[in-house]
């Protein structure tokens, strides 16, 4: 067994001796999965791990001792919906798609109208509003001061008509969980959170990534536990980074004050040298190397020859790595953009703005077009609008049609769970995508992207330092910082 730092000594004893609910304030590659095994080892009675993503609870798994057996917060929730008798068989992945196109038929709404009334309804159920219809009590007020509040928060077009329509297609779809059995995966915490359901209950939860978590999990984490029960949890609250997803921006500090829980810090980072926990700490100052660190290194590089460039690109937006990972393939090396949600994301756009395999001139006219009514109407979407743009003009550059630029987005955005994927020789990822994973040689490309201009709000700065935070630490032995107009080749 590895030995221990005295934070990790520290931490153990006051779990194994104290009836403490405990967060460990746990910075990046500090061994914290570790810990909370060792944790759970020292524990006289038994419970449950929890996490909020596949890939976390399956490292969770893997380490935990079997008293203490590891499952997704949407994985319980789903068990709890099953032996409710409420469920029929399937998630359905279209449903929310389905009543909104009907709602809106009904409505004679504007097609248009769809993409915004989805994303809101989705955030609704997120932070638990109830239709006041239903007579029962929401983590969120059902008025339109909540409703206005996401839009803005979340940059979603705001009108009567899409309020309207979010609340009717809120209420049917609630209405289809409840009489039907038909959930989506949105529904599996909020329906299952929100209504009469029996959860199991543990003397002990442990809970890992909690910087991650909505309201609803919080809430979940209170449902699972026994009475006198204990949460202890993990969390790095400058890793919080997917606040534009429905996490809360402050999840970790919410949860330490909301149960009143005792904070113990681990700052001593295994997975860093010297040179780049140095480096992290412009952006978290607690943050410290371990005693057997290597010193390593970062480079800031005035200029970079394209064969020279480390295997692994991390970026803060995704244009710059389809640019870059198009000159490899034309240099003769192979590439792959972490992603195939962003790959088939993009493909559907192509397909919202035409139905004609046109050429590739036709096809960028007719992108500016809609990203300029994009703008007009949602003027906070202009930098992930301008994001899109710039990769698929990237594309457009080496192809005659918008099929051929389907095809390769299909290729450069690849299915690692797919039989017949094998890796590519450069790995190309946003930061988001990276969070959780680690590699010897790390490029930062464009940091200059960072932070972004239009983050102006408070938390959206917040979120941009956790950013470049999480892109430093990724870095196990070189970090290279270089601009793409000076890699050269």
């Amino acid at each position: 067994m590895p030995t221990l730092t005295p934070q990790q000594l520290i931490g153990i004893a006051r779990a194994r001796d104290t009836p403490d609910w405990i967060a460990f304030k746990a910075r990046a590659g500090c061994g914290k999965t570790f810990l909370l095994q060792q944790v759970a080892q020292a524990l006289r009675r038994s419970g449950i791990s929890i996490s909020f993503n596949k890939s976390t609870a399956g490292e969770l798994g893997k380490k935990m001792p079997s008293k203490f057996p590891a499952q997704t917060l949407h994985a319980i929730c789903l068990s709890v919906i099953k032996s409710s008798g409420k469920f029929s068989g399937t998630i359905k992945k279209s449903k929310l798609y389905d009543i909104t196109r009907l709602v809106g038929e009904e409505a004679n709404a504007e097609y248009t109208l769809i993409a915004p009334v989805m994303k809101l309804v989705s955030l609704a159920k997120t932070f638990g509003i109830i239709p006041t219809a239903f007579a029962r009590p929401g983590l969120a007020p059902d008025d339109p001061e909540t409703w206005e509040s996401l839009s803005d928060q979340y940059d979603i077009p705001f009108s009567p008509e899409i309020l309207s329509l979010a609340h009717k297609v809120l209420t049917r779809s609630i209405e289809a969980s409840l009489k039907d059995g038909d959930n989506d995966f949105d529904d599996l915490l909020y329906i299952s959170l929100l209504w009469p359901h029996r959860f199991p209950r543990y003397p002990v939860v442990i809970g890992d990534e909690v910087q991650d978590w909505s309201e609803l999990q919080h809430h979940m984490a209170e449902r699972l536990l026994l009475p006198g029960g204990r949460l202890i949890v993990a969390g790095d609250d400058r890793q919080a980074i997917y606040a534009f997803r429905g996490a809360l921006a402050d999840s970790y500090s919410a949860l330490v004050s909301r149960f009143s829980m005792q904070e113990m810090p681990l700052t001593v980072s295994f997975r860093c040298p010297r040179a780049i926990i140095y480096e992290a700490r412009r952006y978290v100052p607690d943050i410290e190397p371990a005693e057997s660190a290597i010193d390593g290194q970062v480079i800031y590089a005035d200029e970079l020859d394209l064969a020279d460039i480390p295997k692994t690109i991390l970026c803060r937006n995704n244009a710059p790595l389809v640019g870059l990972a198009l000159r490899l393939l034309v240099s003769g090396r192979t590439a792959e953009v972490a992603g195939q949600d962003v790959g088939k994301g993009l493909i559907s756009l192509t397909k919202r703005i035409t139905k004609r395999n046109l050429k590739s001139t036709e096809f960028l006219d007719r992108l500016q077009k809609w990203a300029d009514r994009e703008i007009s109407r949602k003027p906070r979407s202009k930098p992930r609008v301008q994001d899109k743009v710039a990769a698929l003009t990237a594309l457009a550059d080496h192809h005659k049609n918008l099929e051929s630029i389907q095809k390769h987005l299909e290729k450069l955005y690849p299915n690692p769970a797919d039989r017949s994927y094998r890796p590519a020789e450069f790995h190309l990822s946003t930061i988001h995508k990276a969070k959780g994973r680690e590699w010897p040689d790390v490029l930062f490309l464009d940091p200059q992207l960072l932070p972004s201009k239009y983050a102006v709000q408070e938390w959206e700065q917040t979120q941009e330092a956790n950013l470049a935070y999480v892109g430093v630490t990724r870095a196990q032995q070189t970090l290279t910082y270089c601009a793409s107009e000076n890699i050269r080749g």
